[in-house]
């Protein structure tokens, strides 16, 4: 029911990642799209001023020209085309010059009233992240974050955000393929909770439970962190924001890594249990040590890590 706005959140912090155009709003069917603008998801914004000119197939990005009615002439929009002799004014018919956008902070509020926690969502981060409030799951008062993709969970990680709130678990739209854990608090992809609903923004309670709960940790496959062919060690910075995550820069972009996701996890825990490999507590004091421990430092200084 939400593919559209979900696909487009996976964009947002990019230039007109909140606006869909008349092409997309023609290419979804017409019963949801009838939904997203009862519900308010979706409002009308500024005609396109730049268009993909269909004059060709060359299919050029060109500007819109609107002359008003006047003088018994009626309006006329086209695209002056400067690339072709043989091609001219490009008459535009204006409906496909529409646009909409996307309204995050309505969509927030639905899903905090779906969540049933009683709270008008706190925009933490604008346009990005949500505090949607606080609701009982597994007998655990928990609070509920809303951020529209895995970047703005990384900036929202950044914030410190786990630490400002108790017991929280953020639901991200677009960009995560399954619920994570973290150290204070846990990750659940919006699309393993939303429940398809023909007239409504609806969570399912029980699933999300279910991703909440201890019994259901994974350990994640190895998440690598893709840079270009020429990057060397040396563009690399690894950091640790806690006990069981780092930030890793590098590339111009910067990403969250835990334990699990690095691949340290201690193959010897149970199938409930998640826990870091002493390989782990060395890359801690490699880290402390900026990478250069003498054999004296190992000695003195190095604490194995607990078991």
């Amino acid at each position: 029911m939400f593919e559209l706005i979900l696909n487009r959140f996976a964009a947002v912090g990019e230039e007109g990642s909140e606006i869909l155009s008349a092409d997309d709003m023609e290419s979804s069917p017409p019963e949801q799209i009838a939904v997203l603008k009862e519900l308010g998801l979706v409002k009308k914004a500024t005609p396109a001023r730049i268009v993909e000119c269909r004059g060709c197939e060359e299919a050029c990005l060109m500007p819109v020209h609107v002359y008003l009615a006047q003088d018994g002439r009626p309006e006329r929009i086209f695209i002056a085309c400067d690339k072709r002799e043989d091609a001219g004014h490009i008459l535009i018919e204006p409906a496909s010059l529409e646009q909409w956008q996307i309204d995050i902070s309505k969509f927030a509020s639905l899903l905090g009233t779906s969540l049933g926690t009683g709270h008008v969502p706190d925009e933490i981060i604008p346009k990005k992240a949500f505090y949607l409030g606080s609701l009982t799951i597994n007998r655990k008062r928990r609070s509920a974050i809303f951020v529209v993709n895995n970047d703005s969970l990384n900036l929202a990680l950044e914030a410190g955000l786990p630490e400002q709130y108790p017991h929280p678990f953020f639901l991200v739209a677009a960009g995560l393929h399954g619920p994570q854990d973290m150290k204070q608090g846990q990750v659940v992809p919006l699309s393993h909770v939303l429940l398809s609903s023909a007239n409504g923004l609806a969570v399912d309670l029980e699933d999300l439970g279910e991703a909440l709960s201890a019994k259901n940790r994974v350990r994640h496959d190895v998440i690598p962190f893709s840079v270009p062919a020429s990057t060397e060690w040396k563009h690399v910075f690894i950091s640790f924001v806690n006990e069981q995550t780092v930030q890793i820069k590098g590339a111009g972009k910067t990403e969250h890594r835990s334990f699990d996701e690095m691949g340290f996890s201690d193959l010897r825990a149970g199938a409930n249990e998640s826990r870091p490999s002493e390989l782990w507590g060395v890359f801690q004091k490699l880290a402390k040590y900026r990478g250069d421990m003498t054999f004296q430092d190992s000695i003195e200084t190095f604490d194995h890590p607990k078991r």
